[in-house]
């Protein structure tokens, strides 16, 4: 049971008028939702969404206030604290939902789920792997956002060279590869 390998916590309520000016995350089920000059929880640590986006995940690296739109892991029972990120995760916890018109997160359901866990080690190799591949996955969603916005500024000063009459369009025709290999080239 996922209960018996970690314990979550419901977050503590503190409105944006209490709030003194600090560099502690408020955490919301959104994410960090303003700052304050204190903490309700050591970091790293781990932070789903209870109300609004149930669900939702967030990992902080800091300390923070773990606000009661939020549940947060209280106990990680000597299990790797970034292994039970992506294993809250890979849960899909907003399939959870027990709200009528708001989504609602609530640990007594979420608690008593059957659950596998591996072993302390295995957990830090799972870790590893997961890690390096987000970083790749950064790397290359950071590419392909550089080369969206490369293309979008020359689509851009085509249109303008073509609407200027830089360039004669006029007699233009759409070539079609004969194979996909051409088109994959």
């Amino acid at each position: 049971m996922l209960g018996k390998k970690i314990q979550l916590q419901r977050g503590v309520d503190i409105t944006k008028d209490e709030q003194e000016s600090g560099d502690i995350p408020v955490v919301s089920s959104g994410g960090v939702s303003s700052y304050h000059n204190q903490a309700t929880c050591k970091g790293p640590g781990v932070v789903v969404g209870r109300k609004g986006t149930a669900g939702k995940l967030h990992y902080i690296e800091s300390d923070f206030w773990a606000h009661d739109t939020t549940l947060y892991v209280k106990e990680y029972n000597g299990n790797d604290i970034r292994y039970v990120y992506y294993k809250l995760i890979s849960m899909k916890l907003e399939d959870y939902d027990t709200g009528s018109a708001n989504p609602t997160l609530n640990r007594n359901i979420v608690h008593p789920e059957k659950v596998s866990w591996p072993p302390l080690d295995e957990q830090k190799g799972i870790v590893k792997y997961l890690d390096e591949f987000c970083d790749l996955e950064g790397e290359m969603t950071k590419k392909i956002e550089q080369a969206i916005t490369l293309l979008r500024e020359r689509r851009t000063a085509l249109i303008s060279a073509a609407v200027t009459g830089k360039i004669d369009v006029r007699n233009w025709v759409a070539s079609v590869p004969e194979n996909n290999e051409a088109a994959v080239a």
